[in-house]
């Protein structure tokens, strides 16, 4: 596996992390933002070769989430990995730590976005050797209660940040 497709998997599978922090209206959800994440979730890539599974459970008194992905390309295992995720109450921000079976070490912070829409920055530790760039920034839209969209974005040499990876997500069971 290249070392482009290998970025592209891993950093879809960051993608999910982030798309469900917005609080719901419904009372359990809309006690803590992390609390929709909670249960089993499964991304696709637009191109459908990116299959990701996603299991996220509560932590000691319910102040963090812990979670674990497998990542598939063209249905074959290619990675897996885990981390923890919380909510920033000083910042009213989503941040999370990933480490891959690679050895990549993922940091995430919300540094944009509203309840459809939100923007991370990350950067990433031991990330060229696991095919991560040492920097990135996701992006997210729900399209419905329990189905999102999200990006990837790379910055290019003029600056600009460009998307690079498109996917799907949807939950497929709950806690």
């Amino acid at each position: 596996m290249s070392a482009s497709n290998l970025t592209r998997q891993m950093l879809a599978a960051l993608v999910l992390v982030w798309a469900l922090s917005p609080v719901h209206a419904d009372s359990d959800r809309g006690s803590n933002p992390l609390a929709r994440f909670v249960g089993s979730w499964e991304g696709t890539s637009a191109d459908d070769r990116f299959q990701e599974h996603v299991s996220y459970r509560w932590g000691p008194g319910k102040s963090h989430l812990l979670f674990d992905m497998r990542f598939f390309v063209n249905g074959e295992a290619s990675g897996e990995g885990s981390g923890f995720m919380a909510w920033d109450r000083e910042n009213d921000g989503l941040v999370f730590h990933f480490v891959s079976s690679q050895g990549a070490v993922i940091h995430q912070a919300q540094i944009a976005g509203d309840s459809t829409r939100m923007e991370l920055a990350a950067n990433a530790i031991n990330g060229g050797s696991a095919g991560f760039p040492s920097e990135f920034r996701t992006h997210f839209e729900f399209t419905a209660e329990d189905r999102y969209e999200t990006g990837v974005w790379l910055q290019g040499e003029s600056g600009e940040w460009q998307q690079v990876m498109a996917n799907r997500f949807r939950r497929v069971a709950a806690p």
